[in-house]
């Protein structure tokens, strides 16, 4: 089963990625906490969230890592994209991942080739987050990649820009993955010859 948050990080977290807190438990600040891509899986999975999101490098673990706009993370540019967090969590392919949890209710699914996109009702890691969010799973080589996108109890609802940020971080991903692995191939089929 893919662990979807890690709570604790997400209380802090919130506060920043969704309403803009200068600070709050170490978050926020003028240091560029963003990275444009993070490996997970041992390498197995190369995230790239989508445009305008950075990956926080302090929420980065070995399957699991928090996405945000890259502004709240110190970043100068978000290129217009809307206050949300993404969370992305990896399981080894036939470990029994699912969609949901067995607390949420599914309200709408979706199926894109191998992506599985689902609106869910359920509680989200901090009471600052909408209790109706987007989930989507799909395969990444030898990895299953669950995302969850969590937008603020305040601000305007994402409606359809929740799924495509999904679908784009899933794109993204796959993409990298692939071609770290096929040049990570390249370089070991590469024999060193010596000078005479």
């Amino acid at each position: 089963m893919i662990t979807w948050n890690s709570k604790a990080f997400l209380a802090g977290a919130t506060c920043v990625a969704l309403a803009g807190c200068d600070e709050l438990a170490g978050f926020g600040g003028a240091q560029n906490n963003g990275l444009p891509y993070a490996s997970l899986a041992g390498g197995s999975v190369n995230l790239v969230p989508p445009v305008g999101y950075c990956v926080d490098k302090r929420s980065v673990r070995a399957r699991f890592a928090v996405m945000a706009r890259c502004d709240t993370l110190g970043g100068d540019a978000s290129f217009g994209a809307p206050l949300a967090v993404i969370t992305a969590a990896t399981v080894d392919q036939g470990a029994g991942a699912s969609a949901s949890s067995g607390n949420e209710t599914v309200l709408s699914r979706r199926t894109s080739g191998t992506l599985t996109l689902l609106q869910v009702s359920g509680s989200p890691p901090s009471p600052e987050m909408r209790d109706v969010y987007w989930r989507a799973v799909g395969p990444i080589g030898n990895q299953v990649i669950g995302l969850a996108i969590y937008e603020g109890e305040a601000g305007e609802p994402l409606g359809e820009s929740a799924p495509s940020l999904l679908t784009e971080t899933m794109q993204r991903t796959r993409a990298r993955t692939a071609a770290v692995s096929s040049a990570a191939k390249d370089n070991s089929a590469t024999t060193l010859v010596k000078p005479e």
